[in-house]
């Protein structure tokens, strides 16, 4: 067996530094040798003086001739600050993209076009955003005609990657990403925007109840954020049994638990889930994946194989409603 050096290629085969990385096995190789300077393209580089960000780029042209890869085979992707220049200064295939809010906001609206009056706008990283809460802002705008923006300004913040927008808003949004401007501002200086403080989000009682601490506003951003929100107790959820399962001992309920997902709250009753078992969330979701996730004030039913689902799901639910 060829022997190999320590970046998974083979040792008679490397590139004359040494770094040809495993991942690029199936990339093809430069068939002239590179320097530094064939990375480096004719923009002028401009930062701050004394600017880390040098120091990076000049580290980064004198890496990329080690991997022993064409140019035309280098992208450099960038996203946004003044770092994001980078691919303007390396001699190679790049994209600079643009700031998310905006462009997502204007992609969705017009997406909806037609399909819908109404859209809610999140972002990625609220782990935590609860039903209650979209149900609250979406409200605003189903009682009020004359409001195009259900704006949160939640723990202190205006919140426009947790708020309800009309489609009809959908046509300013795309001019408004052309002219390059992309703060959620400048949308809101161009229609009507009703705020809703924490007072006013609270005074939605079952919001109150299931997050009153309105959590569903925090971001997860960083390893910490993560770890933190990892060590967060389950939700407090209710369950109820039916058909033999309530046989052994085990009471049919309803039992209050905590349990994060549908898997979670089985093993809390210890239940089998297995294909003669079926869980029915909040009255109507009917669901054999462990991995549904559930929140604060969800209802579970695990059915046997023999239990009557009818009779179980003919009072339906909303989720997180209580």
């Amino acid at each position: 067996m060829p022997e190999t050096n320590g970046h998974g290629a083979g040792a008679g085969n490397e590139a004359p530094s040494g770094h040809r990385l495993a991942s690029l096995t199936l990339v093809p190789r430069a068939t002239v040798r590179s320097v530094a300077k064939d990375f480096k393209s004719d923009q002028e580089v401009r930062w701050c003086p004394g600017c880390g960000d040098y120091a990076i780029l000049a580290a980064f042209q004198a890496f990329l001739p080690e991997l022993d890869v064409p140019r035309e085979n280098v992208v450099v992707i960038s996203g946004i600050g003044c770092s994001s220049r980078l691919p303007y200064y390396v001699n190679s295939y790049g994209m600079h993209s643009i700031h998310g809010r905006a462009p997502a906001i204007a992609t969705g609206l017009a997406a909806l076009t037609g399909h819908a009056d109404v859209a809610f706008v999140s972002s990625t990283d609220m782990p935590f955003l609860h039903p209650a809460f979209i149900r609250r802002v979406l409200r605003v705008l189903e009682e009020s005609e004359g409001t195009d923006v259900a704006l949160p300004v939640a723990r202190g913040h205006e919140q426009p990657l947790v708020a309800a927008y009309r489609v009809s808003l959908a046509g300013a949004a795309e001019r408004l990403v052309k002219e390059d401007r992309l703060r959620p501002a400048h949308l809101f200086d161009e229609c009507r925007v009703e705020t809703l403080d924490d007072a006013a989000l609270k005074r939605d009682p079952v919001l109150a109840a299931l997050d009153p601490d309105l959590d569903s506003v925090l971001n997860v951003n960083t390893p910490a954020d993560y770890a933190a929100a990892r060590a967060r107790p389950a939700p407090e959820v209710t369950v109820q049994l039916f058909g033999t399962l309530t046989k052994g001992g085990n009471a049919g309920g309803p039992h209050v638990i905590r349990a994060a997902t549908v898997g979670g709250a089985a093993e809390a009753l210890a239940v089998v889930f297995d294909r003669h078992v079926t869980a029915a969330l909040n009255g109507g979701q009917i669901t054999r994946d462990r991995a549904t996730p559930l929140t604060a004030g969800d209802t579970v039913f695990f059915l046997s194989a023999d239990a009557a689902l009818a009779s179980v799901v003919s009072g339906t639910g909303r989720r997180g409603a209580g």
